[in-house]
């Protein structure tokens, strides 16, 4: 664990140890060869270790970018689920087509793909969270097991 090895982002979907909007620490442990998921706030939930040699693909987009490359009534709506929940999902399928200037900070979503499924993370986009993902995905190619009380092996 070291320089730019850790962050804290929002989960959104992937896994049911955690619900949608806890904040989560996200760790790179390089001697385990495992990302390290754990609960920020909530630290009775389970620990997660994802084995680094079971990632499939990782990507790091803004929600910009993902309506810009998804301009349909579907792909609004899911970012929009995944910013606000189910109404998000009604506001941001309802949304106009075209360009449109987002104030405030922008969002980071960060999916982390698995043999077994995807993991889906929100936050304010910062230098910390697209050096983290820079850093994971030099761990791209190379069922979930519980390995103690509290942890669990994906």
């Amino acid at each position: 664990m070291g320089f730019f090895s850790q962050i804290q982002m929002k989960f959104v979907d992937g896994i049911n140890a955690y619900k949608s909007g806890d904040i989560v620490t996200l760790d790179i442990d390089e001697k385990n060869n495992e990302i390290i998921i754990k609960g920020f706030i909530n630290r009775n939930a389970p620990v997660i270790h994802l084995l680094l040699n079971k990632l499939t693909h990782v990507s790091l987009e803004t929600e910009q970018e993902i309506i810009e490359k998804n301009k349909s009534v579907v792909g609004r709506a899911a970012v929009g689920t995944l910013i606000a929940g189910p109404l998000g999902a009604i506001v941001g399928g309802m949304s106009g087509i075209g360009t449109k200037k987002k104030k405030g900070k922008e969002k980071a979503i960060l999916t982390i793909g698995y043999t077994e499924g995807e993991l889906v993370f929100i936050e304010d986009k910062n230098i910390t969270i697209t050096n983290f993902y820079n850093k994971l995905r030099k761990y791209i190619p190379s069922g979930g097991t519980e390995i103690k009380s509290g942890h669990i092996r994906l």
